[in-house]
């Protein structure tokens, strides 16, 4: 062994005239197996090292968790206080709320709601060894570095900036120990925390997902709304309601209840009044074409008229069937005076008129006694006259009853109409009042509703995933942790032999030069060392190379080209 790193050196040393040779695998290998004590003593103190600093390591827990960004209140219902504007702008997309809630998940002012929840004494508390000796260490240097007190410019008290600063570390603490992410097009939030106790990961993770849902309703709760809506709903009452007084009052006044049921409600009077003129002059008409008919029938009737024969025994029949053969006439005259002769009535009274006659006159026969009496028909005629006289002035009593009803139904449409302009202005200015403060109470309602889900800490985000609890940890994989410890402990052992061997070749450089240029006479003349056995005058011959006596190298491949100093 130690003739082959003696025979390693030898060729090192003598490549070392060029000073622009490369490095070549032997020369690594002859620097390892010169220093290799060095080497292994350097390597196992470092892998030592690694090993303790390995088991010092401080294991870490994690705490996963998940939230679910819902399509709620928060995303797209508006707030009571939108409707004050005509328009809103809903371009907002999902992608962008669940960024939101992630940038208010990693905001300051949820950190400190959680570590007033957890304690920062306990946030910052060292669960390990290392923890706690480089906590300890750190302690005793600060004690022992002059300091001055803080101060609060006047503002804090020393407590109060002293609470404050341990506030700041803790926060700190936590946004280390916190992680936030969401993959891309999806509507949940991922979370998670990794400390030095699985308890405290579960627990901070809880806190965090809890103080949030009640830190997103805060958010996106408006503060006063409900006292502004309750103030607004109560004078827009009280304004509809004296809308609606007045209106009501000049109603009254006016002696209607609704402008246009009124106004239907007189046209349709007046329509009926002039159904009524129609019918009354058409009556009217009817009634003077019958006088005219019973005075032209009167005229033609006797006054008298035979009424009794006595020759021998009377016919009773006769006279009977003539009295109703006269009362048919007299029906069937009044008939034709009223119907037309094809009328079903006229005709059946016609036939009943024959059938009667027929029979009077298979009666005619002489009679013992005659006697002389008032013409019954034109009694009747004449009674008749009486009759229709009497229908005829009441219906011209009921036309002009009539005709003075419309006017003074038109008189009162057109008072109507003149006051249609002030009750419609009346009665928009309480429609408006009373749409103002439906809109009011319904802002007002919203707004409770929206302030009773805020007390109630309902929100669009759900907890579908609550902290899990971890015992195994998650860091560190010490295997792995010692393969690379066991890596790095030989990679600088072989660096730091490396580096040796080529320091320790400059200085072999600079020797031989300086025998090469006849600074030291004496080297010609003695052999070198570990060539002892050869004579002076001797040649060596090594491989490729062969040295001489004096200590000169020579190159039998290529010894007159080769210059020295200069590469190759």
């Amino acid at each position: 062994m130690s003739g082959l790193i003696d025979r390693c050196v030898v060729v090192r040393r003598n490549q070392a005239y060029d000073q622009f040779a490369p490095l070549g695998l032997r020369d690594l290998i002859a620097a390892c197996l010169r220093y290799w004590p060095s080497i292994l003593a350097l390597a196992f103190l470092i892998f030592a090292t690694s090993i303790v600093v390995i088991l010092l390591l401080p294991a870490k827990f994690d705490s996963q968790g998940q939230l679910l960004v819902r399509l709620g209140r928060g995303s797209v219902a508006l707030d009571p206080t939108t409707s004050l504007t005509p328009t809103v702008s809903l371009q907002e997309s999902r992608a962008s709320q669940v960024n939101s809630v992630r940038e208010m998940l990693r905001s300051r002012a949820l950190a400190e709601r959680v570590v007033r929840e957890i304690g920062a004494q306990r946030m910052m508390e060292p669960h390990s060894r290392l923890s706690r000796w480089i906590q300890s260490a750190m302690q005793s240097v600060a004690a022992s570095l002059p300091k001055s007190p803080p101060s609060g410019d006047g503002e804090m008290t020393e407590e109060q900036v002293a609470a404050q600063l341990e506030m700041e570390q803790a926060c700190k603490t936590l946004e280390s120990m916190l992680d936030v992410y969401s993959a891309p097009d999806v509507y949940t939030v991922n979370l998670g925390v990794r400390s030095e106790s699985p308890f405290l990961s579960r627990d901070v993770l809880n806190a965090v997902m809890q103080q949030y849902q009640a830190y997103h309703v805060e958010a996106h709760q408006s503060d006063g709304s409900v006292e502004f809506f309750d103030q607004e709903s109560e004078q827009a009452f009280a304004l509809a309601a004296d809308a609606k007084k007045r209106l009501a009052e000049t109603k009254t006044e006016m002696g209607v209840v609704e402008i246009e049921a009124a106004k239907s409600s007189l046209v349709g009077l007046i329509s009926q009044v002039d159904r009524d003129l129609l019918s009354t002059e058409s009556e009217i008409a009817s009634l003077r074409s019958e006088l005219d008919q019973l005075d032209q029938e009167i005229a033609v009737l006797p006054a008298e008229i035979e009424s009794e024969t006595i020759s021998g025994i009377p016919k009773a029949t006769g006279d009977s069937m003539r009295q109703t053969l006269y009362g048919l006439e007299v029906e069937y005259k009044e008939l034709t005076s009223k119907l037309k002769s094809n009328h079903p009535k006229v005709r059946a009274l016609k036939e009943q008129l024959d059938s009667a006659t027929e029979i009077a006159a298979s009666e005619v026969g002489e009679r013992p006694q005659t006697r002389v009496a008032l013409n019954p028909i034109r009694q009747q005629l004449e009674l008749t006259k009486r009759t229709t006289t009497s229908r005829l002035s009441g219906l011209q009593s009921k036309k002009k009853t009539l005709l003075e009803s419309k006017q003074q139904l038109k008189l009162q449409l057109a008072t109507l109409n003149k006051d249609e302009a002030a009750l419609a202005k009346l009665s928009w200015e309480a429609s408006l009042a009373e749409a103002d403060y439906m809109r009011a109470a319904e802002n007002r309602d919203r707004a409770r509703r929206v302030a009773e889900l805020d007390r109630e800490k309902v929100s669009e985000i759900s907890i579908i995933q609550p902290a899990t609890l971890s015992l195994k940890k998650a860091t560190p994989s010490r295997g792995v942790l010692v393969v690379l410890a066991a890596m790095m402990s030989m990679g600088l052992a072989v660096g730091q032999a490396v580096l040796r061997g080529l320091f320790d070749v400059s200085g072999d450089i600079d020797s031989n030069n300086a025998v090469g240029r006849g600074e030291s006479s004496s080297g010609r003349d003695a052999p070198t060392e570990g060539h002892q056995g050869h004579s002076v005058h001797e040649p060596v011959h090594d491989g490729a190379e062969v040295h001489d006596s004096t200590g000169d190298i020579e190159d039998t491949e290529s010894k007159d080209d080769q210059v020295v100093g200069l590469p190759r």
